[in-house]
């Protein structure tokens, strides 16, 4: 058989095409080749003493440049302690000792009454995502420690900040420390949703599920000791135990344990049918004793307000309401009127320096910010929850929860009269009273500080 002879242009440019196919070849195989991928930070942070990382190794701890919050949805992230304690490395369990390197240090300032807070981060600081919303929180301590947790939160208009006296210390005692942006304030995300006690009673039990990952203490102030107790109530797994700081709420009339456990609002006309003329519910407990208590002029003061701003807003349209309560809204974020504010309430007007103030000024600026008030307004706090604070003491005394009430006397808004009438709802609380105003743990921190590690460590 002859030999066919090709043509030498066709043999090179044959010798050239296979080359050019083993090149790809080698690509290919390169490409499926497994890649090492850079450090990513955890969104439940903070595993040592800077942002924790798992990197090629599966290695904790090294601190790295913050990466996109966009990975792995957080709210699925299992808690900083037990990430550390099921650290690997070249494949092999983590020590007992690396397990313990969980400590998180918060960055803190000296004031200038020589109290150690924590800083100021104006773009916020930890982050965790709930039912698509991104919210705001701080973690310190050792956060696998045995120590019960203790979890802050914050009152109306507040954030993680105002806890910034109380942070640093809790931290330093040896217990796992965090704080919470509820929905709707601080660095959260302002969420056009339907807000409610409830709602944010959920995001508590969430938070403590998916971040913390065992029962803690919430510690409450104001609408915040309202959601304490919502909480505890409705998610009693998720609780070791309360701190009530000044909390909100409302005592129907009704005796202890008669009132329905209704989630339902209830409209201000609902509201005002429950109250005696020319008196506050919470403040006038005295029918169980046989006498009356004095409500303070101050307070009527407020109710009268109070019940005017209903009167107004009730009677106008949706439309001019929105525009009312929208001016209102410019008005309340101005520096100015946030301190004048503040120092009704902090007969130590020191307290209120320019840090706090700045505190609640910069979530303000949300692009979301003015509607959310209006809502908060509307939903909140013109429609109050149904379920009285004699509710839910009620469903917490099957519980036999240990409860601590740490009460600033000087009060306007929320007396000593009322923390005493938890008491007689709740008689396993125990109460200390502060010299301080609506926030004892912002203005008297030292005393504060104290009485609360002292009862975490006889009681847990």
């Amino acid at each position: 058989m002859a030999s066919t002879v090709l043509p030498p242009a066709f043999t090179a440019s044959l010798a050239s095409r296979c080359a050019s196919v083993r090149q790809l070849s080698a690509s290919a195989r390169s490409a499926i080749q497994p890649r090492r991928t850079p450090p990513i930070r955890l969104v439940t942070a903070a595993l040592g003493g800077g942002p924790g990382d798992i990197g090629a190794g599966g290695n904790l701890g090294a601190p790295v440049p913050v990466a996109s919050l966009s990975s792995p949805s957080p709210s699925r992230v299992r808690p900083a302690f037990a990430l550390a304690s099921e650290a690997t490395e070249g494949g092999a369990a983590a020590t007992s000792g690396a397990a313990k390197a969980t400590r998180v240090e918060v960055p803190t300032e000296t004031d200038a009454r020589g109290l150690t807070r924590m800083v100021l981060q104006e773009e916020g600081y930890e982050q965790w995502e709930w039912q698509g919303n991104k919210v705001n929180y701080v973690v310190a301590g050792d956060v696998s420690s045995d120590a019960t947790p203790v979890l802050f939160i914050h009152g109306f208009g507040a954030s993680v900040y105002h806890w910034r006296y109380n942070i640093p210390e809790l931290a330093a005692s040896g217990r796992p420390v965090y704080a919470i942006d509820l929905i709707g304030f601080g660095w959260s995300d302002r969420a056009l949703i339907q807000y409610s006690a409830a709602m944010w009673a959920d995001q508590i039990s969430s938070f403590v599920r998916d971040v913390i990952g065992r029962p803690a203490v919430l510690v409450g102030n104001s609408v915040g000791g309202y959601v304490t107790l919502t909480t505890a109530a409705n998610y009693p797994d998720t609780v070791a135990g309360t701190v009530l700081v000044n909390a909100a709420g409302k005592f129907d009339e009704s005796p202890p344990g008669t009132a329905p456990l209704s989630g339902a609002d209830e409209s201000p006309s609902e509201s005002k049918g429950r109250k005696r003329a020319g008196a506050i519910p919470v403040e006038t407990h005295g029918h169980q004793h046989g006498q009356e208590e004095k409500v303070p002029i101050s307070v009527l003061v407020r109710e009268k307000v109070q019940e005017a701003v209903e009167g107004v807003v009730a009677g106008v349209g949706k439309i001019a309401r929105r525009v009312v309560l929208q001016v209102t809204f410019l008005q309340a974020k101005q520096p100015g009127r946030i301190k004048q504010v503040l120092e009704l309430v902090y007969p130590n007007a020191a307290s209120v320096d320019e840090e706090l103030v700045r505190s609640i000024v910069l979530p303000t600026r949300d692009p979301n910010a003015a509607e959310v008030y209006y809502r908060l307004s509307t939903q909140v706090l013109l429609h109050p929850s149904a379920l009285s604070l004699n509710a839910l003491l009620s469903s917490l005394r099957s519980l036999d929860s240990p409860m601590l009430l740490l009460w600033g006397a000087l009060d306007p808004w929320m007396t000593p009269a009322k923390a005493q009438t938890i008491v007689d709802n709740y008689p396993g609380a125990m109460r200390v009273d502060i010299a301080a105003g609506h926030c004892p743990h912002d203005e008297d921190p030292k005393a504060f500080n104290e009485a609360l590690i002292k009862w975490l460590q006889s009681s847990f």
